[in-house]
């Protein structure tokens, strides 16, 4: 589990790699952070939705909430 920490990272895709390593068959992952996109590529085992929007004053700011089991 992690919430608003991706922002932050350089290399998501080791960070992502380095996740499957250590989840053990079955477990699952969970991401909260700043939305990006619509999740429309995601495959039918990740699932992800805006989960909730921050105010800000001038700009609101989209938190987006992923799930995802390994197989």
């Amino acid at each position: 589990m992690s919430a608003m920490t991706l922002h932050h990272v350089e290399d998501t895709t080791l960070l992502f790699q380095r996740f499957a390593e250590h989840l053990s068959d079955h477990g699952i992952v969970a991401l909260a952070d700043l939305d990006r996109e619509d999740g429309s590529f995601h495959p039918a085992d990740i699932e992800f939705t805006t989960a909730h929007v921050i105010n800000g004053d001038e700009k609101d700011f989209p938190v987006f909430l992923v799930t995802a089991r390994k197989a």
